[in-house]
């Protein structure tokens, strides 16, 4: 089930969005927004128990800090950075 701040954030996300999850967890919200919105994007997070848990939900992750390694992405690469709790 998912948390109920990722059912508002998913009200304010417009559809077909490109989304970075910062902390991005076991990818429970980018997948919610790609059932929900058509949204696509990338999850960042230092855990490789979650990152494992987010390629199990077929979300694109990556393994990074982000107070230090947030270059992988050219400038307006998306439409919504979330960093939710």
């Amino acid at each position: 089930m998912a948390r109920k701040d990722f059912k508002v954030i998913s009200q304010w996300v417009e559809q077909d969005s490109r989304i970075l999850d910062l902390g991005c967890g076991d990818g429970a919200l980018l997948k919610l927004l790609s059932e929900e919105r058509n949204a696509s994007g990338y999850g960042v997070d230092t855990s490789i128990d979650k990152i494992i848990k987010s390629l199990d939900n077929n979300i694109n992750v990556i393994n990074a800090d982000i107070n230090n390694r947030l270059d992988y992405f050219s400038d307006n690469s998306f439409d919504y950075v979330i960093l939710a709790q």
